[in-house]
């Protein structure tokens, strides 16, 4: 309901702030392609802050990894996988393609490497 208020003030930005964190996990992935439509057909930008790096590499089309200290850019990725998605790929293929896996698994070495060095 938060996303079609935002929606309904016809925004330049979307700011969404770990806006599917409470949901199950279908409902979230239903509201994670419902989103990725939305972005799609309005051409609305679209920040989208979460803690979910499946869900971060699944709809950015760019994803910024911050540090766990003080909030510092660690690095930048370019991403495709939302872009293949509103062409019409479905989801399950993407989330299964080898290279949405290595790009997972990479993100999640960084994270834990990032970790380890703040702590």
């Amino acid at each position: 309901m938060g996303i079609a208020r935002a929606l309904a003030a016809n925004p330049q930005l979307l700011l969404l702030d770990e806006p599917f964190g409470a949901l199950d996990a279908f409902t979230r992935e239903q509201m994670q392609t419902l989103l990725l439509k939305l972005w799609h057909e309005t051409g609305k930008q679209v920040l989208l802050i979460t803690h979910d790096i499946e869900e971060a590499i699944f709809m950015a089309t760019e994803l910024v990894l911050l540090s766990p200290g003080p909030g510092r850019v660690v690095e930048r990725l370019r991403l495709d996988f939302s872009r293949r998605f509103v062409a019409g790929e479905s989801c399950r293929s993407i989330k299964s393609d080898p290279r949405f896996i290595e790009q997972r698994e990479y993100i999640l070495s960084r994270v834990f490497d990032q970790r380890e060095a703040f702590s």
